[in-house]
């Protein structure tokens, strides 16, 4: 059974489908299947007869939540990590640092400075002076030579033939130069055939070459006195303690998007605080406590304007929410690093300048707003990542400065913050949305945290935030040429987009292309019988482009067809028996309820919450997108009807008619 399933589980809050076999006489047998974790079961029951064992009712997808709130609150713990195989790779491309090759090649491997053609990996080292930057222009040059151009080398070399490994090395204690490990997450998810590492090093070249001849099994290290210490998310035990000054002045950046502006009304209400929104448009207020400044936080000169107005009107500044923030989504491999320096001034310049300017003599209080992101990444949001990632790193700077600093990695806000939309997103990687309402009572909690970061975020199971690298193959693999795969790729995408396969743009995203679930799935199916062996149906997801997914196919190697299944007789049925199901697989398969059947037709009912669907792989390929009642009962229509299905389309209704 789960852990923590001793706790009183009362609340049903979903369930994907039920069956009646037979009907429901006397005693039954109750058979459970449970999965989950603290938060959340899910439950698959049988109702069996107790003496012949035939099920009568069948429950599938039966999600439980206890009464009490979910745990939320969770910290980044580092422990010893476990003993690495060796590793497989003996030639390295190298970038930033001379010395490792020599320490390299005592230990017998190769440092080229370019690609070949056989197996190699990419080792890049950053430095950075111990000192923090003395001016917002020195933040800025370390920036370009950090993060800024690790993304043009990785834009450039993900791409390579041949590129099984990424090792990023940067030192420990720099927020600098720690946006860089949130760039390398973003990698590992846009291209998760590659193994990606992230290192903190205590300047230890030596360690850094022992630890290169490790298989990397672990996303991220600190390298620390000969001690290998990785992260995990543990629960955080808050205990009641210094919160905010109730009538106090608080700054609040972003005030005009949906977290900011929540913050406010929170403040408000929670503490009778008196608040000044910022944000690059002023808005209005009836509330006479609250005022609103149009200044950008990247710019010194309108955001010291701002600060400075705030206190000639509330006599003081209390406390800054930073919760401004941009995005520029985009894939490593197709766009120039312009978008990055965009994402990055928000988040790292504006944290900079409100850290010199708002704490003048006043409260000194910074809660950052970050995004989970930057621990485990997303596909398009490498930049988002790598700009969150300051964040965390700048708290904990701050914080040993004795300055009250708190950066919170958020989980998706419900309907709204800059990544709404993205809901099926988060649930495939054991996240689930938090209301606003839930969210807000969590920032109350964690601000009697004495530590600078915690992660906030609604977990069914933390182990799956950052996930371990795969273990290194050891069958010998015939790997195929990597151009033919690409051209079988362009090829079959060309066939299901019904379009010329020299027209497709390899580095473009298959979403950007029009590439939505169902056609997705299409594709996977023709995957599996030009090139054999079985492919996820979220195989267009997992690999985001032509690039990145020949890539994998040409690594992953040849595999010999699926042997078709022996054909077996079907078992005698009685003449006048019922046929098990609706007869129309399909609608068996999604477990729609059947409202009415006749000689003709069936008329069956959508579940109430169209996500309800996307388990179901043969139609939605665990959908990247949040789909309205509509919208879905669209798609699923477009699915019957592929299967031979004729659908009939109101707005109220969906018939399936065979």
């Amino acid at each position: 059974a789960p852990a923590g399933l001793a706790r009183s589980w009362e609340l049903p809050v979903a369930l994907d489908a039920v069956h009646f076999r037979a009907p429901l006489e006397g005693r039954s047998t109750v058979r459970a299947r449970l999965a989950g974790g603290d938060a959340e079961v899910r439950a698959d029951l049988d109702l069996v007869d107790p003496a012949t064992s035939v099920p009568r009712i069948e429950i599938r997808g039966l999600r439980l939540r206890g009464l009490g709130a979910p745990r939320l609150h969770y910290t980044v713990d580092e422990e010893p990590a476990p003993v690495a195989a060796p590793a497989t790779l003996d030639r390295w491309v190298g970038h930033g640092e001379r010395a490792l090759a020599g320490l390299l090649a005592v230990r017998g491997k190769v440092v080229a400075d370019a690609p070949g053609d056989e197996p190699f990996g990419l080792v890049a080292i950053f430095h950075a002076p111990p000192a923090p930057p003395a001016s917002l222009a020195e933040l800025e040059a370390r920036l370009e030579a950090g993060v800024v151009a690790l993304r043009a080398l990785l834009r450039e070399v993900v791409g390579a033939r041949g590129l099984e490994e990424v090792r990023v090395v940067v030192p420990a204690g720099s927020p600098e130069l720690a946006p860089a490990l949130g760039l390398v997450r973003g990698l590992a998810v846009e291209y998760p055939h590659l193994r990606v590492q992230g290192l903190e090093s205590d300047g230890d070249l030596e360690a850094v070459a022992d630890e290169l001849l490790r298989h990397p099994e672990e996303p991220e290290l600190r390298l620390s006195g000969g001690t290998r210490l990785a992260r995990r998310l543990r629960p955080a035990s808050l205990t009641p303690g210094e919160g905010i000054v109730h009538g106090g002045a608080y700054v609040v950046t972003g005030g005009s998007g949906g977290v900011g502006r929540a913050v406010a009304a929170w403040l408000r209400a929670e503490y009778d605080a008196r608040v000044a929104l910022v944000s690059r448009r002023a808005g209005g207020s009836d509330d006479p406590e609250v005022v609103s400044f149009a200044a950008d936080v990247s710019e010194a000169t309108s955001l010291e304007r701002a600060l400075e107005e705030t206190r000639r009107r509330f006599g003081r500044i209390d406390g800054v929410f930073h919760a401004a923030g941009e995005t520029a989504d985009g894939l490593l491999s197709g766009r120039d690093e312009t978008g990055l320096r965009t994402v990055l001034r928000a988040k790292v310049l504006g944290t900079w300048l409100l850290d010199r300017l708002a704490a003048k003599g006043d409260g000194d209080l910074l809660v950052l707003f970050g995004s989970i992101v930057a621990l485990a990444g997303n596909v398009g949001q490498a930049d988002y990542a790598a700009a969150n990632r300051y964040l965390d790193a700048f708290a904990e700077r701050r914080s040993a400065c004795g300055k009250r600093t708190l950066a919170i990695d958020w989980g998706m806000w419900e309907g709204t913050g800059l990544a709404r939309g993205l809901e099926d997103v988060a649930r495939a990687r054991g996240a689930r949305p938090m209301p606003p309402v839930a969210a807000l009572r969590a920032l109350g909690a964690a601000l009697s945290y004495p530590g600078s970061r915690l992660v906030v975020a609604d977990l069914s199971d933390p182990a799956r935030v950052v996930p371990r690298n795969p273990a290194p193959r050891t069958e010998p693999v015939r790997r195929l040429d990597r151009d033919r795969v690409q051209e079988e790729v362009l090829g079959i995408l060309g066939a299901v987009l019904e379009t010329d396969p020299d027209s497709i743009d390899p580095r473009k995203s298959f979403m950007e292309m029009g590439v939505d679930s169902i056609l997705a799935v299409k594709a996977v199916t023709r995957f599996r019988e030009r090139m054999g062996g079985e492919f996820a149906a979220t195989l267009l997801f997992d690999y985001p482009n032509v690039e990145a997914l020949s890539t994998w196919l040409a690594e992953r190697g040849e595999v010999a067809p699926a042997a078709p299944p022996p054909e077996t007789a079907p078992p005698d049925a009685e003449p006048d028996a019922e046929p098990d199901g609706t007869g129309v697989p399909i609608i068996d398969r999604l477990g729609l309820e059947v409202v009415e059947r006749t000689e003709r037709a069936l008329e069956v009912r959508l579940p109430a919450r169209p996500e309800n669907l996307n388990h179901v792989g043969t139609l939605y390929a665990g959908a990247l997108f949040s789909f309205a009642e509509a919208v879905a009962s669209m798609g699923l229509a477009n699915a019957l009807a592929r299967e031979g299905v004729v659908p009939i389309v109101s707005a109220s209704q969906v018939e399936y008619r065979t």
